[in-house]
């Protein structure tokens, strides 16, 4: 399952194939080309059908998990305590960091070079800002709702199994849809896109874990009456806030950055 979720990731990876690739073309960086050089949404739409039929034949293989272990069972990574693993392991991250930093440098003397761009990155770094805070809360409101159908089982299932499609096909479908809202109509459609992208993420991430480990105690409070509301407000939602809140966190993060 590992290896799956790996593979459609990647195999829908669009912003590294975009910035790195250059001239080599993939599927996501193919269907953006058709829409932003050429215009040819037919295309693009007959692409992106045929990359989801690929994936949804692919996620027939897809079963979602019946249980999670708790954060109390991780076993310890033992390749990490072999000193050559570590060494290759830390590489990737090491290029990136440097890498980061001599991009840093150049930027810095190209902003000293040309003050003026101050000027019109300001009112980018603002709304950025704003979009990445938003969806933040968005978030955070989702999983709350989500923690308090807990319960539904149905929905837990769907949420482990779903793997989100590519970023491209998201965005495309959102292009051709009209919702006629005006000028907050492109923002609506980022959060929902972007809460589409996380939300199944996260919830297998840690927020399934951390409410697997409270089902006894919500099984004690039904058992002694309690009603769902009164369960969750006094006993589940108190103790999975934090978890909540650094989730929602790390989604605000996230979507800065797309």
């Amino acid at each position: 399952m590992i290896f799956l979720f790996l593979f459609v990731q990647f195999f829908t990876s669009f912003s590294v194939p975009l910035l790195v690739g250059h001239q080599s073309l993939t599927i996501e960086t193919l269907i953006y080309e058709k829409i932003r050089n050429t215009g040819s949404l037919a295309d693009a739409i007959l692409i992106s059908f045929f990359e989801s039929l690929f994936i949804m034949i692919l996620l027939l293989f897809y079963r979602a998990q019946k249980g999670l272990s708790t954060l109390q069972n991780y076993e310890k990574v033992r390749l990490l305590s072999f000193k050559p693993a570590l060494i290759v392991t830390l590489l990737p991250m090491c290029l990136y960091i440097l890498g980061s930093i001599s991009g840093s440098l150049l930027g810095i003397k190209q902003l000293l070079a040309n003050r003026n761009i101050f000027d019109e990155t300001l009112p980018l770094i603002i709304k950025s800002v704003i979009l990445s805070l938003s969806t933040g809360l968005v978030l955070l409101v989702s999983l709350s709702l989500i923690t308090f159908t807990y319960r539904n089982r149905f929905l837990d299932k769907f949420l482990l199994s779903f793997i989100p499609l590519s970023t491209v096909l998201i965005g495309l479908s959102f292009l051709l849809m009209d919702l006629k809202l005006g000028f907050i109509e492109s923002d609506i459609k980022f959060l929902v896109a972007m809460l589409i992208i996380f939300l199944p993420v996260l919830y297998r991430y840690q927020l399934k874990a951390r409410l697997y480990d409270l089902e006894s105690q919500i099984e004690v409070a039904s058992l002694m009456g309690s009603t769902r509301f009164l369960t969750f407000r006094k006993i589940v939602y108190p103790q999975i806030f934090p978890t909540i809140l650094f989730l929602s966190g790390l989604g605000s993060f996230w979507a800065i950055g797309e």
